[in-house]
C-alpha cells in the first residue's frame, strides 16, 4: 500500500510548495443534470459504511469451483456492467501499519450516472490524519476531513479542507474530470464512477471461482461467490489496460492468494464485493501493512441520479493553483 501513501505524500509536498498564494475565482453557470426516467431518491448518507442487513443463510462452502460458477461472475460483470447508474457506499481498513496506529479505517459514498457522466462522491479522510505518521504533516492534520467530489460532464467539482492552505477561499474547487477521477482513485479505490473496473480486469480465466452461501443485502436475497486471485497468474493474462488497473489496486506485485467475496442477485447483478489482500512476510516490509480489506456495497441499481453544480459565487478555478501534481 505503500505506492497509494506516495501518492499522497506528492500532493501534500506539493500543497507545501505552492505556498498562500491567493487563488482565482471563477464563473461556473449552476447545472442540474438528471439521469434516466425514474423515481427520484435521497442522496446517499456523507460517511456511512456499508450497511449490513440479514445474517448470512448458513455457509455451504464447495471445495472448487466450477464452470458455472466462473460462467455466473462472468455474467454478473456483463449485467451490472449494463446499468449505468446506481449507488455505493464503502469501508476501507488497513491494519498492522508499520507506522502510527495499528490499525484505521476510511468509509466513503456516491452515486453515479455513467451514461450522463454524472457522479457524487464523498470519502472521509480524518482517518489519515489520526495516523500521526511523518507522511502527514502536522500544519496539515487539521485541514483532513470530508472529501466531496462533483463531476458533472467535462466538470468536476472538490470541497476538500486541504484547499484552504492554498489560500483557497471558496467552499469548492473546480477542475477537469479526468484530473478529478485521478485524484480519488489514487487514494486506494477504484474509479468512484466505476466501482466495477478492477473487478473487469479479473474475468480473464485466471482465477478460481465458488459459491460460499447465501445473504440478504438491503432486502435482496443474492449468492456469495469467492473469486481466489493468485496476483502472479493474473497479471500472465492480463492486457496491459488490465494489469494497469489492477497494479492501481494493489493486486499485483507480489505473492500469495488474494480472497474476493462478491455477493450476486438472482438477477445477475452485483450488490456488494469484499477484497481482502494479505502481503506474505517477504512482501509485508514494501506493503507497510498486515492486512488491508476494501468493501463496495452497490444499490439502487438504475435509479435516477440528480446533482447540481456548485454556486458560481463558491467554485475557485483548479488551473490557478497550478495543479500541485494530479494532471499529466
Amino acid at each position: 500500500m505503500k505506492r497509494n501513501w506516495i501518492g499522497l505524500i506528492a500532493l501534500l509536498t506539493l500543497l507545501a510548495a505552492c505556498g498562500g498564494d491567493a487563488a482565482e475565482t471563477t464563473t461556473v453557470a449552476p447545472v442540474v443534470t438528471t439521469a434516466a426516467p425514474s423515481a427520484t431518491t435521497a442522496a446517499p448518507a456523507t460517511t456511512a459504511a456499508p450497511a449490513t442487513t440479514a445474517a448470512p443463510a448458513t455457509t455451504t462452502t464447495m471445495a472448487s469451483g466450477s464452470s458455472s460458477d466462473a460462467a455466473a461472475f462472468s455474467r454478473a460483470l456483463a449485467n451490472t456492467s449494463e446499468i449505468n447508474s446506481g449507488r455505493m457506499e464503502g469501508l476501507i481498513e488497513m491494519m498492522g501499519l508499520e507506522d502510527g496506529p495499528e490499525d484505521f479505517s476510511i468509509t466513503f459514498s456516491g452515486e453515479f450516472d455513467n451514461a450522463e457522466r454524472i457522479f457524487h462522491f464523498i470519502m472521509d479522510m480524518s482517518a489519515l490524519a489520526e495516523t500521526g505518521t511523518d507522511e502527514i504533516p502536522p500544519e496539515f492534520a487539521g485541514a483532513f476531513g470530508e472529501m466531496e467530489m462533483l463531476q458533472i460532464g467535462d466538470e468536476s467539482y472538490m470541497k476538500f479542507g486541504l484547499f484552504s492552505i492554498l489560500g483557497v477561499t471558496t467552499e469548492w474547487v473546480s477542475l477537469p474530470t479526468d484530473d478529478a477521477a485521478g485524484t480519488a482513485g489514487s487514494f486506494g479505490t477504484p474509479t468512484p464512477s466505476d466501482p466495477l473496473e478492477f473487478l473487469r480486469a479479473l474475468d480473464n480465466g485466471q482465477v478460481d471461482v465458488a459459491i460460499v452461501g447465501a445473504e440478504t443485502i438491503r432486502g435482496v436475497a443474492t449468492t456469495q461467490y469467492r473469486v481466489t486471485v493468485d496476483p502472479e497468474k493474473l497479471a500472465e493474462g492480463a492486457t496491459d489496460e488490465e494489469l494497469e488497473a489492477l497494479e492501481a489496486q494493489g493486486l499485483v506485485g507480489f505473492e500469495g492468494a488474494v480472497p474476493i467475496d462478491i455477493w450476486i442477485d438472482d438477477d445477475g447483478l452485483i450488490h456488494r464485493y469484499v477484497v481482502e489482500v494479505t502481503p506474505t512476510e517477504a512482501d509485508a516490509a514494501e506493503a507497510g501493512f498486515g492486512m488491508m480489506t476494501m468493501t463496495w456495497e452497490i444499490f439502487d441499481h438504475g435509479d435516477t441520479i440528480e446533482v447540481t453544480a456548485p454556486d458560481p459565487a463558491d467554485v475557485t478555478d483548479f488551473g490557478s493553483l497550478g495543479g500541485f501534481g494530479f494532471s499529466g
